[in-house]
């Protein structure tokens, strides 16, 4: 995991909270759609968050624990998704094109729809 200066870690976590009251547009909280493009969060603790429709583009994930996360539409264009524990997430027409999941468990994941154009997928032997 990076070494992440607390206003980094603060900057994310009022991201996320945001990210939350945009999802839930009837708790009449203001907030708004995550963009965590570039953004590294490697090696994080996100498990069964809901990420649906936030901008990831190019973000570093490599080793987070994401286990039944959501990403539902989710952009994850060229992401590094390697290493990442994605047991029962659920990434429903999830933009994966060019994304690295080498390494990744995805015992359970639900990928319906999702686009893994030219991603790289490496299996353990």
């Amino acid at each position: 995991m990076a070494d992440r200066s607390e206003s980094d870690i603060l900057a994310i976590r009022r991201l996320l909270k945001d990210h939350r009251a945009w999802l839930a547009k009837n708790s009449g909280q203001s907030g708004r759609r995550a963009d965590l493009s570039f953004h590294d969060l490697s090696g994080l603790g996100l498990e069964r968050i809901d990420l649906s429709h936030a901008k990831l583009t190019g973000a570093h994930l490599a080793g987070a624990r994401l286990s039944g996360a959501r990403f539902i539409e989710t952009d994850l264009f060229n992401a590094d998704l390697s290493q990442v524990d994605l047991t029962d997430a659920v990434l429903h027409a999830a933009d994966l094109r060019g994304a690295r999941l080498d390494g990744a468990v995805l015992a359970g994941a639900d990928l319906r729809g999702a686009d893994l154009r030219k991603g790289a997928i490496v299996l353990d032997s």
